[in-house]
């Protein structure tokens, strides 16, 4: 049912901003949250791939948002009584902190 609207508007944002705008990664990692909500995992995965790609591309890979798509849209896989994530963010932004500093009053 949604599932044509956000096609829709994947294309139309494609077409007026251009294949690696940060708009464009919103679309496909919402069509691939629908993709994925269904169990569709293997039409999810590839567009959650270049949902992330156009992010680090814009962003750059240290950026909170893209550790935050990273966190967020990982899909699973499910076997039995276990699953395994398909994307996992990179190491950096999965155990890096930013340095904290704090100032004497």
């Amino acid at each position: 049912m949604h599932q044509p609207l956000y096609k829709r508007a994947l294309a139309i944002d494609e077409k007026a901003l251009g294949p690696e705008h940060p708009a464009v990664a919103i679309r496909l990692s919402n069509l691939a949250t629908l993709y994925n909500d269904q169990g569709r995992y293997a039409e999810a995965e590839p567009l959650y791939k270049r949902a992330l790609a156009i992010s680090e591309k814009v962003f750059g890979p240290e950026h909170l948002d893209v550790a935050k798509a990273h966190a967020s849209n990982a899909t699973k896989e499910w076997s039995g009584n276990t699953c395994r994530p398909v994307l996992r963010p990179p190491l950096s932004c999965r155990f890096s902190r930013p340095a904290m500093s704090f100032s004497r009053l």
